[in-house]
């Protein structure tokens, strides 16, 4: 269920608290490193190995899940927050302003996360 849906926003949204949860695991995409016999998972191996195409959501075998909601609150659709909470670096300008926010504050700071998953870094580096 998708957490607007629920009429919570989450408000520290960040890569951190995003979770991948595989269903299934298959053997083959782990393997062991010799010095120390460190186990070590292949997310390239394993992807290459799943077929995600046309999939419904029961059938998909990872999913995505959002954790930490220590800042979370339920806000209606009429409502806007105002408390200045989450990490700065992910954060909306609104909430950096102290100006009200809403839902779309979470979309700013998803937008944060999928560019640190594509470049390895966060797209704001600066302390003001």
């Amino acid at each position: 269920m998708v957490i607007k849906q629920k009429n919570v926003i989450h408000r520290d949204l960040k890569l951190p608290n995003v979770l991948i949860n595989f269903k299934e695991m298959p053997v083959d995409v782990f393997r062991m490193k010799i010095q120390g016999k460190k186990v070590e998972f292949d997310m390239q191996e394993y992807l290459k190995t799943v077929d995600l195409v046309g999939k419904s959501e029961a059938e998909c075998p990872i999913e995505i899940k959002i954790a930490d909601l220590g800042f979370a609150r339920k806000l209606d659709e009429d409502q806007l927050a105002a408390t200045h909470c989450g990490t700065p670096l992910m954060m909306a300008p609104q909430i950096l302003l102290g100006d009200f926010y809403d839902h779309k504050a979470d979309v700013w700071s998803l937008g944060c996360v999928f560019y640190e998953m594509l470049t390895g870094f966060t797209p704001f580096t600066g302390t003001s």
